[in-house]
């Protein structure tokens, strides 16, 4: 585009994939960690496509060569693992950022670049706050995440919740799934249902699962038609932990649900 870069859609899959299994292991320690290392191995076979389609520039402007090696030595040191040419451009696409300049997809990118490539937490925190600012809900995801993580400064939870809770205004299912999260480690059932009942209708399977489980567990909320309806919506979009705890439900029946051996079957697939 003429502001920013265009990157094309498997690239942001392979940083989205990564990116919900580090927020996965913020509000839930002890899940799998990712590591750096595997992004080079998972996505290197892109990047030629990705500077081929990679297309910066600053308001049609030339940039000075000498200008970007310059700051290029000053603010990151080339990789051996990634081209040159792409990170040049992804350092051209951050001044361009810097200034507010970008387009708001391209200025989330050069945020993942710098915290998944360059392991620049800082430089991320600071893109990402900057873009969240310009209501791109992704980037108020990731900076939330950042937050609470402890990465690129100090942890900061109720900072991380307030851009969670804006990722979420913005209609960003992820955001709204970590606001119902936090909402139930801190006891808060009503806000907690809420949030995740935002992100279910959104799409998100993971929040749809987990108010199936808060259904069907004791207490006085307990509704096995309501949690039924969840679950049923996230084993629709492939959750199989979901499709599993429907097959304990109609294999056993409860409360507003008979047993079914077909809808068993149907479900222990």
């Amino acid at each position: 585009s003429a502001n920013g870069i265009n990157v094309p859609t498997r690239w942001h899959s392979c940083f989205a994939g990564r990116a919900r299994a580090r927020a996965v292991e913020t509000v839930a320690p002890g899940a799998k960690r990712w590591r750096g290392e595997r992004f080079c191995k998972a996505c290197a076979g892109q990047l030629t496509a990705v500077q081929r389609s990679a297309s910066i520039t600053a308001h049609g402007a030339q940039r000075n060569p000498i200008a970007t090696r310059a700051r290029r030595e000053t603010e990151m040191e080339l990789s051996e693992t990634l081209p040159p040419r792409y990170e040049e451009r992804m350092l051209s696409a951050k001044l361009d950022c810097d200034n507010n300049k970008g387009a708001p997809d391209a200025c989330h990118a050069v945020g993942e670049f710098l915290a998944v490539v360059k392991r620049d937490y800082v430089g991320a925190r600071a893109a990402y706050s900057r873009n969240c600012d310009r209501d791109h809900g992704a980037s108020c995801f990731a900076l939330g995440r950042l937050l609470l993580g402890g990465r690129g400064g100090a942890a900061d939870e109720p900072g991380g919740e307030r851009a969670f809770g804006r990722g979420c205004t913005l209609g960003h299912a992820p955001s709204c799934h970590h606001l119902g999260v936090l909402a139930f480690k801190r006891k808060d059932s009503v806000a907690a249902r809420t949030h995740l009942g935002k992100a279910c209708d959104a799409g998100d399977a993971a929040s749809c699962h987990v108010l199936g489980g808060y259904f069907l567990k004791q207490g006085p909320d307990r509704d096995a038609a309501a949690a039924r309806g969840f679950l049923e919506a996230a084993c629709d979009d492939g959750h199989a932990p979901a499709c599993h705890n429907l097959a304990v439900m109609f294999k056993k029946g409860d409360a507003g649900v008979p047993a079914d051996s077909k809808l068993f079957e149907r479900y222990a697939a």
